[in-house]
């Protein structure tokens, strides 16, 4: 008995939509285990619990190259694993919890499950309102020399994050983002942290957290001297809705010194924990 491939698709009142609320064709697929290839009710089962269906043909026009969409990987008593594209975050936690309850009653339970987010390259396209006009090169992110800064990073904690998992919840979220200002964002994005971001508190709680924050990645033109460079700033979005992630995106795609938008969803390496 070996692994058998799966192709799925999702059904019409649920499609795959991206953290940004955009419909997205995908062509996924599920790697089955060898104990899991030949037990066609378990992978009903299974496929029902992320509202899909077996497909026999291939999407047109795929998507997947664009985005890297989000999944749940389950990993077993006996080492192996398998992973789940998930096509509504709002549903993470119940998705999890009922392919766990299908485990269960297999031969090899599962131990852990892992959230991963969404990843797009670039999403400059989709999120600027306008044709943008030539880039004007903003501040240098480079450490000042006033009072002793010789730091690039500007760490602080979200008090209004709101979680993936259980979707809404509000939790403290620490984060770490590139800067040209002492203990203050990056001055180009300051508009973008009082509405994206703030307010924030220096009180955290003690251990490492197993979430990791959504954020985007912009690319700025700066200037260092005479010439023009490329430089990446981490900003974090503190809203867990489709319509303020892509509000936040567009945001920063009408900065004229943005030129490319990398995005990655939130994550959560145990979210076995949440399950029962």
């Amino acid at each position: 008995m070996s692994a058998k491939t799966f192709l799925y698709k999702f059904k019409e009142d649920g499609p795959y939509l991206s953290d940004q609320g955009v419909e997205l064709s995908l062509n996924p697929s599920l790697r089955a285990p060898s104990d899991l290839a030949d037990d066609t009710d378990s992978i009903n089962s299974i496929l029902e619990c992320i509202g899909a269906e077996a497909r026999t043909n291939t999407a047109p026009c795929g998507e997947r190259g664009q985005t890297t969409p989000r999944k749940l990987t389950f990993i077993r008593t006996n080492g192996n694993s398998f992973s789940l594209t998930i096509p509504n975050r709002s549903e993470v936690v119940k998705i999890a919890q009922c392919v766990w309850d299908i485990l269960k009653d297999t031969n090899f339970k599962a131990i852990c499950v892992q959230y991963h987010g969404e990843h797009s390259l670039n999403l400059i396209e989709q999120l600027a309102k306008a044709e943008k006009a030539a880039p004007t090169p903003a501040a240098e992110i480079a450490p000042g020399k006033e009072d002793g800064f010789n730091a690039f990073v500007y760490s602080n904690v979200m008090k209004e994050y709101k979680s993936d998992t259980p979707f809404g919840k509000t939790v403290l979220m620490p984060f770490r983002s590139q800067t040209d200002t002492k203990d203050k964002p990056y001055s180009v994005l300051s508009s973008y942290f009082s509405s994206c971001v703030d307010p924030t508190t220096t009180v955290t709680c003690a251990g490492a957290s197993s979430e990791d924050y959504r954020r985007y990645i912009p690319s700025i033109l700066t200037k260092r001297g005479e010439a023009e460079i490329l430089q990446t700033v981490t900003v974090p979005v503190k809203g867990n809705e489709a319509s303020a992630i892509k509000t936040c995106g567009e945001t920063l795609a009408a900065i004229p010194s943005v030129l490319c938008i990398e995005y990655f969803g939130a994550s959560n390496k145990k979210l076995h924990k949440l399950l029962t």
